[in-house]
Formats: structure tokens, sequence, C-alpha cells
């Protein structure tokens, strides 16, 4: 749900670091202990797909900011899927 809102947000103004639903570390580990819910959060932060989807759309002040929070993400889930 909060994904959806962001694609709405996304087609009216830019996006800064308070728009993005970032998910808290535990969720994610338990999150990625299923093979499907893996897969999808995996695309859903990897840093090739975010920045191609929303790059444009970032608030410039806090792009780096946000990129770097991505892939900050994108690593505690390939970390919590490897234990």
């Amino acid at each position: 749900m909060k994904w959806i809102k962001l694609d709405e947000i996304a087609k009216y103004r830019k996006i800064g670091l308070r728009d993005i639903p970032f998910p808290r570390e535990s969720s994610l580990r338990t999150q990625v202990q299923d093979k499907k819910a893996f897969q999808k959060i995996a695309l859903r932060w990897h840093p090739d797909r975010f920045a191609p989807r929303f790059g444009a759309k970032l608030e410039p002040k806090e792009k780096d900011a946000i990129l770097e929070k991505v892939k900050e993400v994108f690593q505690v889930i390939n970390a919590a899927r490897g234990n």
C-alpha cells in the first residue's frame, strides 16, 4: 500500500526521504525467509531498479542520501538472506 502511495506522489511532485517507506531492519530479516517475499523486496530495493524507477523524481538535495539509504536496505536484505 505504501508503494502505491509513493508511485502516486511521484506523479505530482519530487520525492523526499520522508516519502519513502523504508522498512525496519527487523522487518526485512523476517520477510526474507520466504523465497517469494525475498524476490519481491530484493527487486524493490535493488539500487539498479530503484534509481531508474524514481531517480528523476527524487528531491535533488536529498537524492544522494536516498540512494545511499536504498543501498543500505538492499545490503541488509542480502545479509539476512545469507543467514
